[in-house]
């Protein structure tokens, strides 16, 4: 049985159309139009937009999209085939590389190491310990300072005048 991708590309080439020609046509970037011919669902921004990408484009090459939006669906809810991080840690150290495809997956699909999250996310939001706070010891002094500095200038123009 073919695959959507496989679908969607022998229906393009059966229409004599080029990926340019079907990403102008679909106003679809080309990269996504051949992410879904080759199945590369995440490459894909979200679910939401394959889904969108794929009947507009299964629309464009004369197919019945729903078929096509609902095997995408099913795969799509289907636990992915992913290794543990032990598994793909070890992956990562004999590949020189990081943890397989799958186990890096846009939508959240796949086990995951702390740091790992961290640096996807660019933030630390699995911090353990509390953010550092500002300097108020500073500002404390530097108002301190203000304050002294005030009440000897009023105390010298009270003593000139």
């Amino acid at each position: 049985m073919a695959t959507i991708g496989e679908t969607l590309r022998a229906a393009r080439e059966r229409r004599g159309l080029s990926l340019s020609e079907a990403s102008r046509l679909t106003r679809i970037a080309p990269r996504f139009l051949v992410a879904l011919e080759e199945d590369d669902y995440g490459a894909l921004p979200a679910p939401v937009y394959a889904r969108g990408f794929l009947r507009s484009y299964a629309t464009l090459l004369g197919l019945d999209p729903e078929p096509l939006v609902a095997a995408l669906r099913a795969q799509m809810e289907r636990p992915p085939d992913v290794v543990g991080f032990e598994e793909s840690e070890r992956f990562a150290v004999e590949a020189g590389s990081g943890p397989p495809v799958g186990a890096r997956s846009r939508w959240g699909a796949g086990a995951r190491h702390p740091e790992e999250h961290r640096q996807a996310w660019g933030a630390d939001i699995l911090r353990e310990e509390p953010p550092p706070s500002p300097a108020w010891g500073w500002v404390a002094l530097l108002l301190g300072v203000i304050v002294l500095a005030a009440g000897v200038f009023v105390l010298a123009l009270s003593r000139c005048g």
